[in-house]
Parts: structure tokens; C-alpha cells; sequence
């Protein structure tokens, strides 16, 4: 072990032979670390090692509880380094030049890019800057303990950070569609990264010490403190919300896949010991994340987000009418254009069948398709539907069953989704055939292009517009949802045509639906 050149450590303000350090040891200081790599110094806290800093907590790591954690990490957290010092001290690029130094000396290794480059000059577009893992737009801000928390501040790429920017992070085709990925991340980037609009994956050798980082942040930051917010990772972003970071499934994936390697339990150790005077107890018992934060999610298909907000794909109080359909298109291609009469939640799963319905059970001798209503969820008035990219999720809807497609010779579709006890809740349906078939009869009974009419929608979510191929709703779009499901539900409202397809891009853009 190299023996300490100075007799003080690199974090605290202890004198030196009864003198406050000088700018001189820390220029000093600072050319050591360029010239030999990481400093290994006198311990600023002799209380980092493993079984003397979890000594408070009681039973296994697995009883561990959450708030219990939570305020050793805030109690232990005894240093806030500045994040660039004015007087050429102790601030965040002298640790990160200590803690993540390169193999070669004077050097230090780049997060997304895998490479060492010379740890000075640093700061500029063409050199290496400071990563937030935990972005500062999305919770962390410019002040704070949470903003200099070396815990998650990692070098990188100047060019490559900002083409991560405030991204979550993610394998592409989770959030966003897969044809929108690009591989790797950036020119400068390691070749196994990516990104899409919304997400960023980070090279395969640190997505678990990226993904043990950020259950840190989220364990650490509740709230409490000064200029520190209640940091959250999940699966369910909220867009109203500047505290979240995604995505939770995704991490806890990583964390399996990438386990804890001797480099990343001594970066841990020196940022506790040298620097800050805390650990990362994501590193030192792994498995702590699946006691704090559960097991992953599966990936959501067809980049639509994960289901959030409820029990898987339930209908979270939809009902009869809260959607209704407004044009459909049976000459190929299919389309099907519908409006949200009420506010519809991320997570619910929406089913379009031309399956017959009996009376009690769909017909399996045709198709379905679904929707996961993506993060945010669809909002009253809204126009979307299925088969047209000028159509919102037009091309999001996956097939759950059969082969769906529209008769010319008319047809009926309709659009349900399922109860927390898996029931049927039938929120529309449509016929182009002419009159609905009465239920209760043989399954034989009814042909692919007729159906009975479930009765909760005899009141309300309905329409049957007669034998036509292709048919608009031309009337109101404004009034509250009552009035609007009667006027869309009145047949003399809606043009009609067995030749002429109707236009998407000339519908209204939405709906108002009045309060009541």
C-alpha cells in the first residue's frame, strides 16, 4: 500500500503542523493524483467497514427496513463536497478523479465510453465532464447534498453525457417504438449502447453499477433535508412529476445480470472512507433491491411503457360508453377510430374484437387486438384508435388472439376490457351489418360478420349504422359525455359510403366533453 504523503485527509479541513492545509499541498495533492492514480489515503472515517457501519441495524439485511436505512445513509453522509471549488480545493472533480481513475496514471475512465483519457483540462465539450446518473432536471436540482453525491457521479464523455441528457434508462422498445433506436448511443459511445427519444442504454459492464447507484439515490432522498427531494425510481412515470426516474424494472434486471465486482466495492469503500463518510448498501448486499424494490416487471411489448396505476390491464372503473367508435374503414386497410368519452388510465389494457359476442362469452373465430394505455393515459376528448399513423397508438395495438380484420361485407366490433376479477366490461360497440343478433343463441348461429349486442350497452356505447364498408361520425363534438354518446350513437349522424374511404386527417382533432 502506497503510504500517505500528507498527514491529513482529502476531505477534511484538519491543520497541518497547527496550520490550515495550503494552497500548495493542494496543488501538490493534485499532481500526485494525476501522477500516480488513485490516492490511497489516511481513513477520513474509521467507521467504513462493512460489519462496523451497519452495526445499528438489526437482524439480517433482509429485515432491514426501509426507513431504518434510509437515516444511516442521511446520518452517515458527513461530508457535502462543493461541486467546483472557487479556491482550487477539495470538490467534486478531485474525488472523481480519485475514485475513477484510469488503469494508466493521470488518467480517468469514461462511464459510456469505456475508454481512459487525461484526467486535466476536464470541463469542456471536448474533453470529459461530470454525469449525473440521476439527472438534475428529474429531482436532484443544482443545490443540495443530492447534487454532489458521489455515490452517482460518475466522468464521462462530454458529447456522450449530453447525448444522454435527462433520458431514463432502458433497452430500446420499452418506451418508444424499437424502429426508433440507434445503436450505439453516440459516435463516441461504447458499441453495445443505444438510444430511442425517451431512453439510454449505458454499456453492458456497468448497467448493474449504474442500476445499484440509483437504488441508492432512491433509498437515500425522501425529502428530507435541505434542497433535496423525495427522489423515485418506477415503472410508472407521471409527466406532472419532477422526481421520478424510470425504469424500475429495467435497473432491477440490470442489477441480476451485472452483479457487485471487486472495483465497484472499492469505489464504494473510498467514497465512504476518503470522502463522504456514507456507503452504497446496494453494493455491500446486493440483495437488498428485491427486499426494497421487488422483483421486475416483464417488458411491455410493442414500446407502449409498462402497464402502471392498477392490477394488470384492469379497467380501473371504465364503463359502458366511456369510449365509443367514430369512423371505421372495412376496405383494406382496416381502420378503426374511436373517442375517449372519459379520462381512460395508463395501464388499462383495451381489447377490439370482431368476435362475436353471445350473450355471455366472445366467439374465438376470428381476432383481437390490444392496447396498453401508456404512461400518462388517454385523455376525454381525445380521438386515437387502430390501423393509421395519423390515428394516436394507431400502430400500438398487439394481437391477442385470432386474426382481426373487417369484413366488406359488413361487421361488428366490439371494444371491452377486464375486471380485477377478469370479468368482461364492455365499454362499445359497433355493427355495419344492420341490427344486432338477439343472444342466447347456438355459437353457430352467429356468422363472422353478426353479433348479439351486450347489454350493458343497450342504453349507452352503441351504434349500428346498417350494411356499409366504410362510415363517419359527421355529427356534435361538443357536450357532455351523455350527450355525446347519444349523438354518436344516433345512425342519422354518420356519412356512409361502399366505395369512398373516410379521410383520418379530415376528422375533428377532438372532442370537448363538458363537465356535467
Amino acid at each position: 500500500m502506497l503510504a500517505n504523503p500528507f498527514p491529513f485527509s482529502p476531505t477534511t479541513n484538519n491543520k497541518l503542523d497547527g496550520m490550515k492545509m495550503t494552497e500548495m499541498h493542494r496543488i501538490r495533492l493534485r499532481c500526485l493524483l494525476l501522477t500516480i492514480g488513485p490516492l490511497i489515503t489516511l481513513a477520513a472515517f474509521s467507521d467504513c467497514d462493512i460489519a462496523a457501519y451497519y452495526q445499528s441495524l438489526i437482524g439480517t439485511p433482509e429485515g432491514w427496513s426501509r426507513s431504518d436505512l434510509q437515516v444511516l445513509l442521511e446520518t452517515t453522509h458527513r461530508i457535502v463536497l462543493p461541486y467546483t471549488s472557487s479556491s482550487g480545493g477539495d470538490d467534486a472533480w478531485a474525488a472523481l478523479i480519485d475514485l475513477d481513475a484510469g488503469s494508466s496514471p493521470g488518467t480517468v475512465k469514461l462511464l459510456y465510453s469505456g475508454v481512459d483519457v487525461p484526467a486535466e483540462p476536464h470541463g469542456t465539450s471536448s474533453t470529459w465532464n461530470r454525469e449525473h446518473l440521476w439527472p438534475k432536471s428529474r429531482g436532484v436540482g443544482y443545490e443540495g447534498a443530492d447534487f454532489t453525491d458521489l455515490h452517482h457521479l460518475r466522468p464521462a464523455d462530454a458529447n456522450v453525457n449530453s447525448a444522454r441528457g435527462n433520458k431514463h434508462f432502458s433497452e430500446c422498445g420499452i418506451a418508444e417504438d424499437i424502429s426508433d433506436c440507434t445503436t450505439p448511443a453516440h459516435s463516441e459511445a461504447a458499441a453495445d449502447t443505444s438510444a430511442d427519444p425517451s431512453s439510454f442504454l449505458p454499456p453492458v459492464s456497468v448497467r448493474g453499477d449504474i442500476a445499484r447507484a440509483l437504488f441508492y439515490m432512491d433509498l437515500r432522498y425522501n425529502g428530507s433535508g435541505v434542497d433535496v427531494l423525495d427522489l423515485v425510481l418506477t415503472d410508472c412515470l407521471d409527466p406532472n412529476e419532477s422526481n421520478q426516474l424510470g425504469y424500475l424494472s429495467q435497473l432491477l434486471k440490470w442489477h441480476e445480470q451485472d452483479p457487485v465486482d471487486d472495483a465497484e466495492r472499492i469505489r464504494n469503500m473510498q467514497v465512504c472512507q476518503a470522502w463522504q463518510g456514507n456507503r452504497n448498501p446496494f453494493v455491500d448486499y446486493p440483495e437488498l433491491a428485491s427486499s426494497i424494490f421487488g422483483t421486475p416487471n416483464p417488458d411491455p411489448v410493442g414500446g407502449n411503457g409498462y402497464p402502471c396505476g392498477l392490477p394488470d390491464g384492469t379497467c380501473s372503473g371504465l364503463s359502458a360508453g366511456d369510449v365509443m367508435v367514430v369512423t371505421m374503414n372495412a376496405d383494406n386497410p382496416d381502420v378503426v377510430a374511436l373517442v375517449a368519452l372519459s379520462n381512460i388510465p395508463e395501464g388499462v389494457d383495451l381489447y377490439m374484437t370482431d368476435n362475436a359476442w353471445t350473450g355471455s362469452s366472445f366467439r374465438t373465430n376470428e381476432g383481437t387486438k390490444k392496447l396498453t394505455v401508456p404512461s400518462g393515459g388517454i385523455s376525454a376528448g381525445t380521438i386515437f384508435g387502430y390501423g393509421h399513423t395519423d390515428l394516436y397508438y394507431g400502430n400500438d395495438w398487439v394481437n391477442a388472439g385470432g386474426t382481426f380484420a373487417l369484413s366488406t361485407s359488413g361487421d361488428t366490433v366490439v371494444l371491452y376490457c377486464l375486471s380485477d376479477t377478469n370479468d368482461y366490461v364492455h365499454l362499445a360497440a359497433f355493427s355495419s351489418t344492420g341490427d344486432w343478433e338477439s343472444p342466447g343463441l347456438l355459437d353457430s348461429d352467429y356468422e363472422t360478420s353478426t353479433s348479439a349486442l351486450p347489454s350493458s350497452l343497450s342504453s349507452a356505447g352503441a351504434i349500428a349504422v346498417g350494411h356499409v364498408d366504410n362510415c363517419k361520425y359527421d355529427g356534435n363534438t361538443f357536450g357532455t359525455k351523455k350527450e355525446l354518446q347519444q349523438a354518436i350513437g344516433n345512425s342519422d349522424y354518420w356519412s356512409k359510403s361502399n366505395s369512398e374511404r373516410f379521410s383520418i386527417s379530415s376528422f375533428a382533432s377532438s372532442f370537448t366533453v363538458e363537465p356535467v
